[in-house]
């Protein structure tokens, strides 16, 4: 049994194809600045020797279609056809409250998904295009994986950033105070100096009658 997980990102996708059997990862890579001028494919051969190929991807479709090209091509490929694929596995970041563990895609479960694209803005939709991007070409159970923790991390994220807001305000309320009582014992001090200098000093009036 083959599966092939990808974790496809606002501008990459990562894969791994596994082979259950034999219990190893016979290819893997990723792609890298989709949307950008020179993207590319890196991937590793099962020999262990890295490769670069270099192709205009513009959005998460092509990049897809690359990599399942690439892993049935007769010169780098690590399977003769699509049809050993039995199962593509997807990272999903966020599925807000509804998914904490690995769930088969359904159209329901998909639209739910989509429905969390708020949450995670930049990579949600990026998922959900190589969910697609899959269905496209390949016909096979697709099940998606919320990483473990997601929403404590977002949760202490947020608390970590409402810290530091409510840090940077006592800092800054601080540094306005020490300011004000420093320049109160600046005048005080020139005042005293002041009054010292006069103190002995008498003003005297000259009339002419």
């Amino acid at each position: 049994m083959k599966i092939l997980v990808l974790n496809c990102g606002s501008s990459s996708i990562k894969y791994k194809l596994f082979d259950m059997d034999r219990k190893e990862v016979i290819a893997q890579g990723g792609i890298e600045k989709i949307g950008l001028k020179d993207s590319f494919l890196k991937f590793t051969l099962p020999s262990g020797e890295k490769k670069v190929l270099e192709k205009d991807i513009p959005e998460h479709t092509v990049g897809v279609e690359f990599i399942l090209n690439t892993l049935t091509s007769p010169e780098y490929g690590a399977i003769k056809s699509l049809d050993e694929i039995n199962a593509v596995g997807h990272r999903m970041v966020h599925g807000g409250e509804k998914f904490s563990e690995s769930v088969r895609l359904t159209p329901e479960v998909l639209a739910a998904f989509t429905a969390c694209n708020d949450l995670a803005p930049l990579h949600n939709p990026a998922n959900l295009k190589g969910v697609n991007a899959v269905s496209t070409f390949l016909e096979t159970p697709k099940k998606g994986q919320i990483p473990r923790n997601c929403d404590n991390t977002m949760l202490l994220t947020k608390i970590a950033e409402i810290n530091i807001n409510i840090y940077s305000i006592i800092v800054y309320i601080l540094i306005r105070f020490l300011k004000a009582v420093n320049q109160r014992n600046q005048i005080s001090q020139c005042d005293k100096r002041t009054r010292s200098k006069h103190k002995d000093k008498h003003t005297v009036f000259f009339r002419n009658d």
